[in-house]
């Protein structure tokens, strides 16, 4: 009767928005990207190995065929202050080299240069952490914490990060160190979990696909 025929059509109204909202929501998320893809990614093609560091003839292939080489590594690991061992957390570490960022800028608290925070000062290695790190180990700026067999003194506070949508499952907080401390830490070990990440600016932008097409033959 009247009151099915007026049911069917709410529920056909609901379908047809539900439909059109999803389309939406995929345009604008796709929008994004593509306004945003080279901040996201970190710059133009990113080459990512699971617990192996690149060859060194796949790394001087690669300094010959691009403008600008980042190189980064990622793992998860405990970190506890310096000063308190009943107090641990797990965190997504991030170890970058001097030209991370390439593209896209990192907000930090205090402002300054990362590559100055993360640098040795005093045969002590600087470390900046996300806000939620910061509060869970009850720590202030200056403070040391342990890394492995390291300590490293947190010189600022993460607030942002241009990639970090890359990294979407996280199970504990960022930290980020110099990759030339990594190796003090003793953290890369047999059966270690590592990912390693090679990052390039091309000369041009329209060198995209053939530089993807040539480098995987």
């Amino acid at each position: 009767g009247t009151r099915g025929l007026r049911i069917l059509i709410i529920c056909l109204a609901i379908g047809v928005a539900a439909i059109a909202g999803v389309g939406t929501i995929s345009s604008s998320i796709t929008a994004g990207i593509a306004a945003d893809g080279r901040a996201l990614l970190g710059g133009d093609v990113e080459l990512r190995l699971n617990n192996r560091v690149a060859s060194g003839a796949e790394l001087a292939y690669l300094r010959d065929n691009v403008l600008r080489l980042s190189q980064m590594t990622e793992m998860r690991a405990m970190v506890r202050p310096a000063t308190a061992r009943d107090l641990r957390s797990l965190v997504e570490m991030k170890a970058v080299d001097p030209l991370y960022p390439m593209v896209g800028s990192l907000g930090l608290e205090p402002t300054g240069d990362l590559s100055d925070f993360l640098a040795k000062r005093d045969g002590i290695w600087g470390a900046v952490a996300a806000p939620a790190l910061i509060r869970k180990l009850r720590l202030t700026i200056g403070d040391r914490v342990q890394l492995g067999d390291t300590i490293f003194e947190l010189r600022a506070a993460l607030t942002f990060e241009p990639d970090e949508v890359v990294s979407i499952f996280a199970l504990g907080p960022r930290m980020m160190i110099a990759d030339s401390a990594l190796p003090d830490t003793n953290l890369v070990q047999p059966g270690s979990q590592f990912h390693y990440h090679y990052r390039v600016i091309l000369p041009t932008v329209d060198a995209i696909e053939s530089w993807k097409a040539k480098i995987g033959e």
